[in-house]
């Protein structure tokens, strides 16, 4: 028996507890309680569950904040989670080409080129036009950052009918929160071609090119050497990725890149 006093709160939907914790395996205790209890309602998997749980404890802030911001949030892990894992044509896991990796590297030039060689449609995680119904939600929510490139990721791969050519932003596989980590690696990995695009297989000189690369494209934009860095080294990227390719630094013309990475089946 957990020693808090239940209050009343002004959402309907949400419970708080006004205590303090006695110990951080208390706090652990309650907020593995209310993560159970809310896994129930909304039929989540136990899987998701234990990394919700890990994620809460883990958090800044009042232990009451924190329960009714899993309660806030529910909704939204569920159709998630039920998103992640639903029907996708087998053909479409099978034959579709996702590309990934780091600003600058070229993935909307090399996938428009793979998209013309192989016929496919292609759609761009950046793209407003190619997505306007994910970008206007996701706006219209308010979504944080790592939310917003998981609803709109979520939406455009799970509405595939056909195989199709699939450009990610940068940040589109890297996701910090692990909860989110957890369900889209799920859904990733479900595919068979992942492509990491990379200038070399030395990280640090690549960093340093790419750098220069979105420096020199756009000399006004700040602040996106740390995200860079981290989406250079971010080792889910690797572990994600089922093939990885080598643009030399740029010196490989995105034709040949394309050609390369449709050529990937035919000498598996």
């Amino acid at each position: 028996m957990h020693n808090f006093e239940k209050t009343k709160n002004r959402n309907p939907q949400a419970e708080a507890w006004a205590y303090e914790p006695a110990s951080e395996q208390q706090r652990r205790e309650i907020i593995a309680d209310k993560v159970e209890q809310i896994c129930e309602r909304e039929k989540l998997s136990p899987d998701v569950g234990k990394i919700a749980v890990e994620s809460c404890v883990n958090a800044i802030g009042k232990t009451t904040d924190v329960l009714q911001l899993i309660d806030h949030l529910a909704p939204d892990v569920a159709w998630l989670d039920r998103k992640v894992n639903a029907d996708i044509p087998k053909q479409v896991l099978d034959k579709s080409y996702l590309l990934i990796g780091p600003m600058g590297t070229g993935k909307s030039t090399i996938a428009r080129n793979l998209a013309e060689q192989t016929n496919m449609p292609k759609v761009s995680l950046d793209s407003r036009a190619d997505l306007p119904n994910e970008w206007q939600y996701a706006e219209r929510r308010h979504l944080g950052t790592e939310s917003r490139d998981a609803y709109i990721t979520v939406s455009a791969l799970t509405a595939l009918k056909e195989p199709t050519i699939v450009d990610f932003g940068a940040g589109d596989s890297v996701y910090d929160d692990p909860l989110i980590k957890h369900e889209m690696d799920t859904l990733i990995s479900r595919f068979k071609n992942v492509v990491l695009i990379l200038p070399d297989s030395d990280r640090s000189a690549s960093l340093a090119y790419l750098n220069g690369r979105v420096r020199n494209r756009e000399p006004s934009r700040r602040g996106f050497e740390s995200d860079n860095g981290r989406f250079v080294y971010a080792p889910n990227n690797q572990e994600l990725a089922t093939r990885t390719v080598y643009t030399n630094f740029g010196d490989k013309p995105p034709e040949e890149m394309a050609r390369e990475i449709a050529s990937l089946d035919a000498v598996e």
